[in-house]
C-alpha cells in the first residue's frame, strides 16, 4: 500500500522531533511495514530532537513552579529577549549592509576620498554594532563618543 506524502511527511516531522527511537515504532503507530518507515527515514537525522528536549525541560521546569504569575512572568521575559534579538539581528545586518556600501563607495572613489570622514563613517558603524552586539557591558555615547562602564549587580555588590 502506498503511503500519501501528507503522511510521509508527518512521519518524517515526528521522526526529526525525536519521538521515535527506529523504524518498528514507526510501523507500529501508523500501521505499516517496518521496512516501508525505514525507507522513509532513511539518512534523514534527528535535527529537531534537542530542541523536543529543551521544551521538556522548560515544561517541567515551569511545573515545578506551580504559581501562574511566575509562569507568566518567565513567558514573559522570553519572549521580551526574543524579541530584542530580532531587533538586534535587523540592525546587524542592515549595519553590515551599509558597511558593504560604504566599501563600494570608498573603492570607487578611493583617488578623492577624505580620510576624515571615512573615520566618522566607521566610528558610527562601530557604535551600531555596539548597541545592536554588546560584547561587554559598556554604553556607547554616541554625542562625545566615549564608552562609559556600566556596573553590573556584582559590581555593585563587589564595592
Amino acid at each position: 500500500m502506498a503511503i500519501s506524502i501528507r503522511r510521509r511527511k508527518k512521519i518524517l516531522a515526528e521522526w526529526k522531533a525525536g519521538k521515535f527511537n527506529n523504524a518498528h515504532q514507526i510501523a507500529k503507530k501508523y500501521r505499516i511495514d517496518h521496512k516501508t518507515a525505514k525507507k522513509i527515514i532513511m539518512g534523514v537525522a534527528q535535527t529537531n530532537a534537542h530542541i523536543t528536549d529543551a521544551l521538556e525541560l522548560v515544561e517541567n521546569a515551569k511545573r515545578a513552579i506551580k504559581s501562574r504569575v511566575e509562569i507568566q512572568a518567565i513567558e514573559k521575559t522570553v519572549q521580551d529577549r526574543i524579541s530584542t534579538m530580532e531587533i538586534d539581528n535587523e540592525l546587524i545586518d542592515n549595519n553590515r549592509k551599509l558597511a558593504k556600501l560604504v566599501q563600494k563607495k570608498i573603492l570607487q572613489n578611493k583617488d578623492d576620498i577624505d580620510l576624515r570622514s571615512i573615520k566618522n563613517v566607521t566610528g558610527a558603524l562601530k557604535d551600531i554594532e555596539n548597541i545592536a552586539n554588546p560584547q561587554n557591558k559598556t554604553e556607547v555615547n554616541v554625542s562625545q563618543t566615549q564608552e562609559i562602564k556600566v556596573p553590573t549587580i556584582t559590581d555593585m555588590y563587589d564595592e
